[in-house]
C-alpha cells in the first residue's frame, strides 16, 4: 500500500506527533531532553521553521510548528531524529531504531484551531497524570507561553499575540486559556486527524488545500467498490477471450447433467471430466461434479480452468495462465 503524501503548505501550522518504537521510553535522562530541545532549534533555523509550541513526554513528542520553506518539516524530522538517535545509541550502548515509524503530521486551521493545540500539547502531562498543572513540567513550551520564561526555541504566532495588547495581558489571556479542560470532541478530532495526516479544520478548508495541493485529504471509504450484483454481463470476460452467453433456460435443465450445462453454456470450451472424478448424470442430485476445461493454445499459452458445476447452482472457474498466476471470475449456469 502506496504512503500517503504529507500535506504541507508554507505559512500553515502544522501538529507534530512522533512516538518511542513500541511506544517505549524516548527520553531517559534531563540530558537526553536538553540535546534534544538543542537540536530541535538548531535544525528549525536551517531549514526556516518557527516552533510556537512543544511537549516532550518520556516515550513521544508534540511539536506546533510552521514552515516558511518548502519541504522543512521533513528535512527537520529526519535530521533531528537521525541525530537524536545517534546519541541515544552512542550514550547509552544500544543499537537499532529508537522511533516507530514516519512521524504523524496534520495540518492546521489556525483561525479555528490553533490555540486548541496549544492547550492539546501543554497540557499533555496533565492528561497522563504526570502533574497537576502545565507549569510544572520542565519540558514543554507553557512556562515561556505564560510566565514569560526565556526560550529561544519559541516564535510567538500572531493569533497569541492578540490575545493582549501587552505582553503581561497576553500571558493573562494565555493561562486563562487552561483554566477549563478541551472539549472532548475537540481532543478526539486532534488526535484522529493527526494520526491520519490531514487537515485540521472546516471542510471549505479542506477543498481549499485539496485544490491546492491536488491530494485528496479525507478519508475514502475502505476496500474495493462493491460489484452490482444485478449489473449486466460485460461481452468479454477480462483478459480470457471467452465470450459470455446467457445462462440456459430451466425448463429443459432438469435432465442435462452438469457436463451438458456446461458445453451448452459455452460452445467454445473443450470440457473433460478430471481424472479420478466420477461424473453425476443426474441434474437434480445435490452432488455437483469437477470437469477440466481447456482453450486451444494461444501464442504458445495453454490455458485450462478446474469447473466446479451444477444445476441451478454458481459455478466457479478459476483459469491457470501461469503457474501460481490466477485469476477467478464466477458464472451461473442457469437462472
Amino acid at each position: 500500500m502506496p504512503r500517503r503524501p504529507r500535506l504541507n503548505l508554507i505559512g500553515m501550522p502544522l501538529h507534530i506527533v512522533q512516538r518511542g518504537n513500541n511506544r517505549a521510553a524516548c527520553f531517559f535522562a534531563e540530558e537526553d531532553y536538553h540535546f534534544y530541545l538543542h537540536w530541535l532549534g538548531i535544525y528549525a533555523k536551517q531549514y526556516g521553521r518557527s516552533i510556537h509550541a512543544y511537549v516532550l513526554m518520556t516515550n513521544h513528542v508534540h511539536l506546533l510548528l510552521k514552515p516558511s520553506k518548502p519541504h522543512a518539516p521533513a528535512k527537520l524530522m529526519q535530521s533531528l531524529g537521525r541525530r537524536y538517535v545517534q546519541y541515544i545509541n552512542k550514550v547509552y550502548h544500544r543499537s537499532g531504531t529508537l522511533w516507530e515509524g514516519r512521524y504523524k503530521a496534520s495540518l492546521v486551521h489556525a483561525e479555528e484551531y490553533l490555540l486548541a493545540c496549544h492547550r492539546y500539547i501543554e497540557m499533555n502531562p496533565v492528561r497522563a497524570n504526570m502533574i497537576a498543572h502545565p507549569r510544572e513540567y520542565a519540558w514543554s513550551s507553557y512556562a515561556a507561553n505564560v510566565d514569560g520564561k526565556s526560550d529561544l526555541l519559541l516564535t510567538c504566532h500572531d493569533l497569541v499575540e492578540w490575545l493582549g495588547a501587552t505582553v503581561t495581558q497576553r500571558q493573562q489571556a494565555y493561562a486563562a486559556l487552561f483554566r477549563t479542560e478541551l472539549d472532548v470532541e475537540v481532543i478526539d478530532a486532534i488526535r484522529a486527524m493527526t494520526h491520519k495526516g490531514q487537515v485540521l479544520g472546516g471542510q471549505r478548508l479542506k477543498d481549499d488545500v485539496a485544490a491546492m495541493l491536488g491530494n485528496r485529504v479525507m478519508s475514502g471509504t475502505r476496500g474495493r467498490k462493491r460489484k452490482d450484483v444485478n449489473a449486466p454481463f460485460h461481452d468479454e470476460q477480462m483478459g480470457l477471450g471467452f465470450e459470455r452467453k446467457e445462462a440456459p433456460s430451466m425448463k429443459n435443465d432438469l435432465t442435462l447433467s452438469p457436463r451438458a450445462l456446461l458445453a451448452e453454456a459455452n460452445q467454445n470450451i473443450r470440457i473433460s471430466l478430471v481424472d479420478g472424478m466420477e461424473e453425476d448424470e443426474n441434474a437434480h442430485d445435490a452432488k455437483s461434479s469437477i470437469y477440466a476445461a481447456s482453450r486451444p493454445k494461444t501464442a504458445g499459452n495453454s490455458r485450462q480452468c478446474l469447473i466446479l458445476a451444477g444445476p441451478g447452482r454458481w459455478a466457479t472457474t478459476r483459469v491457470m495462465s501461469q503457474p501460481q498466476d490466477a485469476n477467478e471470475a464466477t458464472w451461473r449456469m442457469a437462472a
